[in-house]
């Protein structure tokens, strides 16, 4: 990767999500923290950049029409899980739906970083993170999505999503 082009994204690491307890707890996320952590170290330590994705939600958002209220704006549950914290220099991006790039500054970010090449890291592997490949893929940028470091709700969803991005959306699962 080369330095400074690159950029891990980090989608809904929330409290929500990966804290038993949880509003929308999903087992798995809790179980790739230590990878991810690993991850975003030997990024920032290569000069990559780190942006953060995370669900900000009111309480009248349509999607709390489809799932359990989650990601609440100024709950703990909306919260990035400590051992991810953000760093200095790190971008923390709220988003208001599935998608990564619908109505929020990640386009903008990633122009103004220079980068070409998206790590897609986080949960849940068959909605959100798989959105961000699927939206990436026609705005050119270089996909990567490493198997250790998303979380899916069923490893029978998960694996059929990273099916998808790799034979589709030609994003290269590591």
């Amino acid at each position: 990767m080369s330095e400074g082009r690159t950029a891990v994204i980090v989608i809904d690491m929330l409290r929500d999500f990966a804290e038993e307890g949880g509003a929308l707890f999903v087992p798995q996320a809790a179980e790739i923290i230590p990878a991810l952590a690993a991850r975003l170290a030997r990024a920032r330590k290569d000069g990559d950049h780190v942006i953060y994705l995370c669900d900000r939600h009111s309480q009248r958002d349509r999607e709390m029409a489809d799932w359990p209220h989650h990601a609440l704006e100024g709950s703990s549950g909306a919260e990035i899980v400590p051992r991810l914290a953000p760093q200095p220099g790190d971008a923390v991006i709220p988003k208001h739906t599935l998608s990564p790039f619908y109505q929020t500054d990640l386009k903008a970010v990633l122009d103004r970083l220079g980068v070409d090449t998206l790590v897609v890291t986080g949960t849940v592997t068959e909605i959100c993170v798989l959105c961000a490949v699927v939206e990436g893929r026609p705005r050119g940028y270089n996909l990567i999505v490493p198997r250790d470091c998303v979380a899916a709700l069923s490893d029978e969803d998960g694996r059929f999503a990273l099916r998808l991005m790799s034979q589709v959306f030609h994003a290269e699962v590591v």
